[in-house]
């Protein structure tokens, strides 16, 4: 070690002879590129139980100066003993090592990132030429040149200042015109005005919304499998305005981030608040919802770290953040905020360029008056209807009602599942519309098999197979549906499809149509523009009973709203939660599915018995009939009953 010690003093005093070093721009960058691997934060490679990344661990080496372990390593020409080891084929060059040993002989300082550490005005630094310095800026600017020795360039031509500054304004050159009028005046009161023109141009807004263009990760495409277009221009007209009125950054950070959670939130504010929604999407058949609503998320805690931190956030999604202060708890704390969404994870095919829910709606300005008047005349309407049904319950003491208009009526198809035939139930009512299954392609196929019924016989499903009913008319949301069955679950079926009127695939995210459904034991009846954002649900208080017949009747009357879905048990109201209320768009039911799901859980376990379907909504008083006709024995019939009925169906 003789040799060190002169070469030590030659470099300190380099060092000593430069200005005082800075701990995050000179020392960090060396230790994190030579150091941290061996000792640094990851516990799995760190040597000799060391960490230079914290000053409390790494104190002990750092002490003393040049006579500190770490001078000694880094001075070392002992291979066993310098650092960084020639293995790592990294050694620190000499203008390297007089900084840390500057750092050293300063005390070896840590300092937090000077992101973390709140600003303070500096005090202007003296300067030699100090007629040269307009600002304070200019004073900080000149002191580095002159401790360069350099000179500032000299003043710009009007020509050029006039290109630089429409180039930095606007991003692009200045108009023949803007160039000729400042050359012919370039003046500091025509330099303000002409700062002040472009700031106001729509050139300087658009300019400085490409920056957030990026930050917001914008698209006109989706991003996935067919990268299809999407429609979500509205948002970057709405940064565009916002860019142009100036609007301050407080404000405009804020209705990024929750623009909808504003007190009386305005539609512009919640446009504001897609910055959030703007990551990919994927349309694919067979992805996982839930793994691409988690993407989606972590995709708005890196974005909104980047965008309002000036930090990478996503290295703490699977672990604390090597060097800045960012727990892994942070990251999925950040992202239980960004995931309070009603979503779905994956985009609706149905929609093609349409944003999936959840949507803020919007009108073109022409069209909101023509809005206003309908909203009203639904008001009107609500109050007519129920001054009709008071009076309906008034005038129905003195109304004679004949059998006929307490009948249930006909059905539109009735399935025993007595036999399976070439793969079809059979329909008593209408032999062309059997039950088939035989609906999918053959490698698709499960098993839906004939087993002892409620009544004769019944079909029990696998989870997989299922039937697909023939033959029906497409409905819509304002059509009737009704339907009765026998229902024997013998598990308690996380999700399990029994009866399906999609209007498109049967996924998630585009399951628009009626559906009832077994969830955690309880059963489900939806009306579905798409799910979660657009329907109207309600699901059984009391799980069904396991291994036991419970007969359902099940209505839907066409109103957009879940007070319209009725259920029955055994003949009996079933007692509802609902699950939601917010079914604001259309659907169609293109086809009927019993016991699967296309592209999600099927009746596994269970068997179906009795079905019949109608295209009206059943009263109270009919589903207590339905239920007897098919061998229940319900509560008995009562005045209040066909009173109901009456106001209802008449």
């Amino acid at each position: 070690m003789a040799t060190v010690f002169p070469l030590l003093a030659a470099l300190a005093l380099v060092a000593h002879e430069s200005e005082r070093v800075d701990f995050q721009r000179d020392v960090q960058p060396l230790l994190s590129d030579r150091c941290f691997a061996c000792h640094g934060p990851d516990a799995a490679r760190r040597k000799a139980d060391l960490r230079l990344d914290l000053e409390e661990s790494a104190r002990d080496v750092l002490d003393g100066g040049e006579r500190s372990e770490l001078a000694q390593r880094i001075l070392s020409d002992d291979t066993r003993h310098v650092m960084p080891p020639p293995s790592v084929k990294r050694p620190l060059e000499p203008h390297e090592r007089a900084k840390l040993l500057a750092w050293l002989e300063q005390g070896a300082p840590y300092a937090p990132h000077w992101a973390f550490v709140a600003p303070q005005r500096a005090a202007p630094p003296k300067v030699r030429d100090t007629s040269w310095p307009r600002d304070e800026l200019d004073h900080h600017v000149l002191a580095r040149l002159e401790s360069l020795g350099l000179a500032p360039s000299p003043p710009a031509s009007p020509q050029r200042l006039v290109r630089r500054l429409a180039l930095v304004l606007t991003g692009l050159p200045p108009t023949p015109e803007e160039a000729d009028a400042f050359e012919a005046d370039p003046s500091e009161a025509n330099y303000v005005q002409l700062v002040e023109r472009l700031l106001a141009s729509e050139r300087a807004a658009e300019h400085a919304a490409s920056v957030w263009l990026d930050l917001a990760r914008y698209a006109d495409t989706w991003g996935y499998q067919s990268d299809g277009d999407r429609a979500v221009w509205p948002w970057r007209d709405w940064l565009l305005r916002a860019l142009a009125d100036n609007l301050s950054y407080d404000d405009f950070a804020t209705r990024l981030i929750a623009g909808d959670l504003l007190e009386n939130a305005t539609v512009e504010d919640q446009v504001a608040t897609a910055f959030q929604r703007l990551h990919r999407m994927t349309e694919e058949g067979g992805s996982t919802p839930e793994e691409f609503r988690q993407e989606g998320i972590a995709d708005r805690v890196g974005t909104f770290g980047t965008t309002f931190l000036g930090l990478t956030l996503d290295c703490a999604r699977c672990h604390d953040h090597k060097f800045d202060p960012i727990p892994q708890r942070d990251f999925f704390a950040l992202g239980a905020m960004f995931g309070a969404l009603d979503e779905n994870g994956l985009k609706p095919y149905s929609l093609g360029n349409t944003p999936p829910a959840p949507y803020v709606r919007l009108v073109p300005p022409q069209e909101r008056a023509r809005e206003r008047a309908l909203e009203k005349a639904v008001k009107s309407a609500e109050i007519a209807l129920a001054d009709a049904v008071g009076n309906a319950r008034e005038r129905a003491p003195t109304v004679e009602l004949p059998e006929s208009a307490l009948a249930v009526p006909p059905p539109l198809a009735h399935y025993s599942f007595e036999a399976l035939d070439n793969g079809r139930f059979a329909n008593s009512i209408d032999a062309d519309k059997p039950a088939n299954t035989d609906r999918r392609r053959p490698e698709q196929l499960g098993v839906v098999t004939v087993g002892p019924g409620r009544v004769g016989n019944a079909a029990y499903f696998d989870g997989d197979g299922g039937l697909g009913l023939e033959g029906f008319v497409s409905g819509s949301r304002f059509d009737e549906q009704g339907f009765s069955l026998w229902l024997r679950p013998t598990e308690r079926n996380a999700r399990a499809a029994v009866v399906q009127m999609a209007g498109f695939y049967t996924q998630d995210a585009d399951a628009t149509g009626l559906e009832l459904e077994i969830v955690d034991g309880h059963l489900r009846w939806s009306a579905i523009h798409l799910w979660p954002g657009s329907a109207a649900s309600v699901r059984t208080s009391e799980a069904l009973e396991l291994g036991r017949w419970t007969h359902v009747v099940a209505s839907w009357d066409g109103s957009s709203r879940a007070a319209g879905l009725r259920l029955w048990l055994d003949g009996a109201p079933a007692k509802l939660e609902l699950v939601r209320d917010d079914l604001d768009g259309p659907f169609a039911t293109r086809s009927i599915e019993i016991g699967s799901r296309s592209r999600g859980n099927g009746f596994r376990g269970g068997a179906i018995d009795e079905l019949r379907l109608w295209n009206v909504a059943l009263s109270d008083l009919q589903a207590r009939r339905i239920a007897l006709a098919d061998g229940v024995t319900p509560r008995a019939e009562s005045a209040e009953l066909a009173l109901d009925h009456y106001v209802e169906r008449l």
